[in-house]
């Protein structure tokens, strides 16, 4: 079960599946900005999940959804936006 400060993370992926888990917090509120710059470079997503390391070639997403989204958000995430209708 989700605790208050977790965050759950859905990777929806090309061929349609997703995977979802919940995590702690991984770094501080002042190091978000640099890791997802990190991210958004990388070749492979990689997460420990229940003893196991798993890595997805990042050319496999179609998108990644943090639930809440981690703050602060760095500068170039468009903030307070609401999906309007389907695309």
């Amino acid at each position: 079960m989700k605790t208050p400060e977790e965050s759950v993370c859905v990777i929806h992926m090309n061929d349609g599946t997703k995977l979802t888990f919940q995590f702690p917090p991984q770094v501080g509120p002042e190091m978000i900005g640099i890791e997802l710059e990190k991210a958004l470079n990388a070749r492979m997503l990689a997460a420990e999940l229940d003893g196991s390391l798993v890595m997805i070639p990042t050319t496999s997403i179609k998108s990644v959804q943090v639930t809440p989204a981690p703050t602060p958000l760095p500068r170039f995430v468009i903030h307070r936006a609401t999906f309007y209708g389907k695309g």
